[in-house]
């Protein structure tokens, strides 16, 4: 018996619902109401889960991964930058409710509550590296930046389109 969930959790993010178009071999699942159950493989489950807590942790704030990423690649002034901005975004998007495209926790939501986390208990400022006068290369640059992207990305829901296509 595979755990039933809500449909919404394959709506939570773009990638994810990209890989469960590119999977699904009816071709109905995405088309599923957000509201409507499903049983899902655990490992399923587990990916998804997974997506989003490496994507909250590649959010260029603080003293998480993708804000090391961005001061490696573009210097400590441009990290701290980041963490201002994707703070006031996180903080911003909380506003914001996505509970009309996604049955799952909304992204908005949880980037508010990782916002709060991240807050509270990085504040302290980033190891500086050994090196920061080496420049690290435009394909280091740009695998950062991809990197932040796909982050992003990930915070993106896929709405609801069970009524459009049927």
């Amino acid at each position: 018996n595979y755990p039933v969930v809500p449909a919404g959790v394959l709506h939570t993010s773009l990638p994810i619902s990209g890989l469960t178009a590119l999977l699904d071999r009816g071709g109905d699942l995405i088309h599923k109401p957000v509201i409507d159950r499903i049983r899902m493989h655990p490992s399923l489950l587990a990916g998804c889960v997974g997506v989003l807590v490496n994507a909250m942790n590649l959010i260029p704030v603080g003293r998480l991964d993708g804000n090391r990423a961005i001061g490696a690649a573009f210097g400590r002034n441009v990290a701290q930058i980041s963490t201002l901005v994707g703070l006031g975004v996180m903080g911003f998007s909380g506003f914001f409710d996505s509970s009309e495209t996604t049955a799952a926790v909304g992204s908005s939501q949880l980037l508010l509550n990782w916002a709060i986390v991240v807050m509270l208990f990085q504040r302290n400022p980033d190891v500086p590296a050994l090196d920061e006068i080496t420049d690290v290369g435009i394909v280091r640059k740009a695998v950062a930046m991809a990197s932040i992207a796909f982050a992003i990305l990930c915070f993106v829901p896929f709405p609801d389109i069970s009524g459009i296509l049927y």
